[in-house]
Protein backbone atom coordinates (compact mmCIF):
# COMPACT_ATOMS: atom_id res chain seq x y z
CA UNK A 1 0.00 0.00 0.00
CA UNK A 2 0.85 3.26 -0.95
CA UNK A 3 0.32 5.32 3.16
CA UNK A 4 -0.61 8.31 2.10
CA UNK A 5 -3.16 7.57 -0.99
CA UNK A 6 -4.41 4.54 1.35
CA UNK A 7 -5.41 7.18 4.29
CA UNK A 8 -7.43 9.14 1.97
CA UNK A 9 -8.96 6.21 0.68
CA UNK A 10 -9.74 4.13 4.11
CA UNK A 11 -9.07 7.01 6.94
CA UNK A 12 -10.12 4.62 9.13
CA UNK A 13 -7.25 2.06 9.06
CA UNK A 14 -4.86 3.76 11.02
CA UNK A 15 -7.40 4.03 13.42
CA UNK A 16 -8.27 -0.02 13.54
CA UNK A 17 -4.76 -0.65 14.68
CA UNK A 18 -4.89 -1.73 18.15
CA UNK A 19 -0.85 -2.06 18.63
CA UNK A 20 1.72 -0.85 17.81
CA UNK A 21 2.53 2.90 15.80
CA UNK A 22 -0.62 4.05 13.53
CA UNK A 23 1.39 4.16 10.69
CA UNK A 24 2.76 2.26 7.83
CA UNK A 25 6.76 2.17 7.46
CA UNK A 26 9.07 0.10 4.91
CA UNK A 27 10.14 -2.40 6.22
CA UNK A 28 7.20 -2.99 8.45
CA UNK A 29 3.82 -5.12 8.26
CA UNK A 30 0.19 -4.50 10.01
CA UNK A 31 -1.03 -8.33 10.74
CA UNK A 32 -4.61 -8.46 11.28
CA UNK A 33 -5.30 -10.04 15.21
CA UNK A 34 -6.65 -13.14 13.95
CA UNK A 35 -3.61 -14.18 12.12
CA UNK A 36 -0.98 -12.82 14.61
CA UNK A 37 -2.83 -15.22 17.29
CA UNK A 38 -2.45 -17.56 14.87
CA UNK A 39 1.32 -17.31 14.19
CA UNK A 40 1.92 -15.68 17.93
CA UNK A 41 3.86 -12.87 16.64
CA UNK A 42 3.70 -9.15 18.68
CA UNK A 43 4.66 -5.70 17.45
CA UNK A 44 8.37 -5.80 17.33
CA UNK A 45 8.64 -9.30 16.37
CA UNK A 46 10.11 -10.85 12.87
CA UNK A 47 7.95 -12.25 10.44
CA UNK A 48 9.01 -13.49 6.53
CA UNK A 49 6.83 -12.54 3.66
CA UNK A 50 6.64 -14.93 1.17
CA UNK A 51 4.76 -13.77 -2.36
CA UNK A 52 4.85 -15.27 -5.70
CA UNK A 53 5.38 -12.93 -8.97
CA UNK A 54 3.53 -12.88 -12.05
CA UNK A 55 6.66 -15.01 -13.78
CA UNK A 56 5.85 -17.78 -10.78
CA UNK A 57 9.27 -16.63 -9.09
CA UNK A 58 8.73 -17.25 -5.03
CA UNK A 59 10.54 -14.42 -3.50
CA UNK A 60 10.37 -13.43 0.37
CA UNK A 61 11.64 -10.61 2.76
CA UNK A 62 12.42 -10.51 6.47
CA UNK A 63 9.45 -7.68 7.85
CA UNK A 64 9.18 -6.29 11.65
CA UNK A 65 5.46 -6.46 12.72
CA UNK A 66 4.65 -2.73 12.88
CA UNK A 67 1.13 -3.03 14.11
CA UNK A 68 -1.64 -5.41 14.65
CA UNK A 69 -5.29 -4.54 12.89
CA UNK A 70 -8.66 -5.15 14.37
CA UNK A 71 -9.69 -8.54 12.24
CA UNK A 72 -12.20 -6.86 9.64
CA UNK A 73 -10.31 -6.77 6.44
CA UNK A 74 -10.48 -9.51 3.64
CA UNK A 75 -11.76 -12.66 3.41
CA UNK A 76 -11.65 -13.97 7.58
CA UNK A 77 -9.81 -11.09 8.57
CA UNK A 78 -6.22 -12.57 6.46
CA UNK A 79 -5.25 -9.53 4.47
CA UNK A 80 -2.42 -7.82 6.14
CA UNK A 81 -0.24 -4.51 4.91
CA UNK A 82 3.10 -3.76 3.57
CA UNK A 83 4.85 -0.81 2.36
CA UNK A 84 4.47 -0.28 -1.78
CA UNK A 85 8.18 -0.41 -1.62
CA UNK A 86 8.59 -3.50 0.32
CA UNK A 87 5.59 -5.01 -2.41
CA UNK A 88 7.73 -3.68 -5.12
CA UNK A 89 11.09 -5.28 -3.49
CA UNK A 90 9.34 -8.84 -2.88
CA UNK A 91 7.92 -9.31 -5.93
CA UNK A 92 10.80 -8.16 -8.26
CA UNK A 93 9.08 -6.02 -10.12
CA UNK A 94 11.09 -4.03 -12.33
CA UNK A 95 8.60 -0.99 -12.49
CA UNK A 96 5.55 -0.45 -10.49
CA UNK A 97 2.84 -2.84 -11.21
CA UNK A 98 -0.66 -2.23 -9.36
CA UNK A 99 -3.54 -4.83 -9.49
CA UNK A 100 -5.94 -3.35 -7.08
CA UNK A 101 -7.34 0.35 -6.57
CA UNK A 102 -9.70 1.54 -3.85
CA UNK A 103 -11.87 4.47 -4.71
CA UNK A 104 -13.78 6.44 -1.76
CA UNK A 105 -17.05 7.78 -3.15
CA UNK A 106 -18.87 10.00 -0.74
CA UNK A 107 -21.86 10.57 -1.71
CA UNK A 108 -23.38 6.50 -2.24
CA UNK A 109 -26.35 7.79 -4.49
CA UNK A 110 -23.34 8.89 -6.84
CA UNK A 111 -21.70 4.83 -6.60
CA UNK A 112 -23.07 4.29 -10.26
CA UNK A 113 -22.28 7.06 -12.08
CA UNK A 114 -18.55 7.05 -10.48
CA UNK A 115 -18.94 3.48 -11.85
CA UNK A 116 -19.66 4.00 -14.99
CA UNK A 117 -16.99 6.89 -15.96
CA UNK A 118 -14.42 4.60 -14.49
CA UNK A 119 -15.44 1.78 -16.49
CA UNK A 120 -15.71 4.30 -19.71
CA UNK A 121 -12.00 5.71 -18.45
CA UNK A 122 -10.61 2.20 -18.04
CA UNK A 123 -11.59 0.69 -21.03
CA UNK A 124 -10.77 3.41 -23.29
CA UNK A 125 -14.05 4.25 -24.43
Amino acid sequence: MDPKREAKTVPLLLARITDGEKAVKKGDILVPELLARGMKVNVGDMVVVIATNRDGSVNGKQLKVGGILESATGPGGRDGYVHIEDAVEILRMEELEISEIAVRVKEFRRLHEVFGRLEAGLSGS
